[in-house]
């Protein structure tokens, strides 16, 4: 059982009882009823706890720039302009690097950080450990790879074609031969 407690926003919380502790493992299933419960009860804890960090670093942030003087706030715009720059320029280098090596180039984008792609001032970006960032993606998840083209396979022997004339012959004639050069 959890108590609910009235936040200071006028959002309900569930606080966990004193007595109960979350089990070690992450498997709902062996929790029962009442671990089920307690396990969702802080989870949506943790979602309204990361919610009110949002908010309130996005007031700091206000409240920073406010602060500041008008062209200490356009140098700091541009620079957050920037940071998006780089993080759009550092998926498309990512996009670019994976796109001849997994099947779905966004599958990159979902399984690396686009924070340890560096990317300097001029916008250059290290092309290098982009490559070696997707080699090592691979090497986790090689069923992400691209498919090389399937070889087709030649005809099984006997299965082929069969060829008028030439040197080539199909088993029967290939048979035939035998028993003529047997019997005579």
């Amino acid at each position: 059982m959890s108590i609910i407690s009235e936040s200071d926003e006028g959002t309900k919380t569930p606080e966990p009882d004193a007595g109960t502790k979350p089990p070690e493992t992450g498997d709902a299933g062996e929790l029962g009823e009442p671990g089920k419960a307690a396990l969702e009860a802080e989870r949506r804890a943790r979602k309204e706890a990361e919610r009110r960090l949002k908010v309130a670093e996005a007031e700091v942030e206000k409240a920073k720039v406010a602060g500041l003087s008008e062209s200490e706030r356009a140098v700091e715009e541009a620079r957050h302009t920037a940071a998006g720059f780089k993080t759009k320029l550092a998926a498309s280098a990512l996009r670019a690097a994976a796109a001849a090596k997994l099947q779905d180039p966004e599958d990159a984008l979902r399984f690396l950080d686009l924070a340890a792609i560096k990317v300097d001032d001029e916008g250059e970006v290290d092309t290098k450990g982009l490559a070696g960032m997707v080699d090592g993606l691979l090497k986790e998840k090689p069923y992400l790879a691209a498919n090389p083209p399937a070889a087709r396979p030649g005809p099984l022997p006997g299965g082929g074609p069969h060829s008028k004339g030439g040197d080539s012959e199909d088993m029967n004639g290939f048979i035939r031969r035998l028993v003529s050069e047997r019997r005579g």
